[in-house]
């Protein structure tokens, strides 16, 4: 085997093993929380910018 063959395959089974992982619940509630902040700043920023207005 050559050294570009080794690395093509190095590089499918990467893909193939990152490409199936299922994320742990602690990583979604990380997410949502991290979005549902996301939104509330927003939102109060828009009141914010009502009420100065």
């Amino acid at each position: 085997m050559t050294s570009r063959t080794l690395a093509t395959i190095a590089l499918g089974v990467a893909l193939a093993t990152t490409a199936f992982t299922v994320p742990e619940s602690a990583s979604w509630t990380l997410m949502l929380i991290g979005f549902a902040g996301l939104g509330y700043t927003l939102r109060s920023r828009r009141k914010l910018a009502r009420a100065r207005a």
